[in-house]
């Protein structure tokens, strides 16, 4: 089975719109909890007043929409074998290049762990 299935949402789309309403809202669920339709699929869409006027010009968002929806699988078919490796090699290499956080501990408490740790060590050698 490929991802490409159509059971497999495409990343770009978006969830179903919930009800801005509470009770719009309590109503869908308990529909769809008990799998009845409802009458009218009840969708409020925020206030005017409240959504965002972002002047972007829906032409080119459609477009840009259209471009993201295929670009990973154009970009992998386009790409051979070794440079998809290669570039999976570099990201792994990145991933493991960040340094990992240390708790930071007093002095106290640093002198604690190490104790703790070298018990542990102890009873696991005298264990075998």
């Amino acid at each position: 089975m490929k991802c490409q299935d159509a059971r497999v949402p495409k990343r770009s789309s978006k969830p179903k719109k919930r009800p801005v309403d509470i009770n719009a809202l309590a109503a869908q669920i308990v529909a769809e909890a008990t799998e009845e339709a409802p009458a009218e699929p009840v969708v409020t869409e925020p206030a005017p007043e409240t959504a965002p006027d972002d002047g972007k010009d829906p032409a080119a968002v459609a477009l840009g929409r259209r471009g993201g929806l295929k670009g990973g699988k154009a970009r992998a078919e386009a790409l051979s074998k070794r440079r998809r490796a290669e570039i999976a090699k570099k990201a792994a290499r990145a991933r493991w290049k960040k340094p990992r956080k240390k708790p930071d501990l007093t002095p106290e408490q640093r002198a604690e762990a190490e104790q703790i740790a070298a018990q542990a060590r102890w009873k696991k050698k005298s264990d075998s």
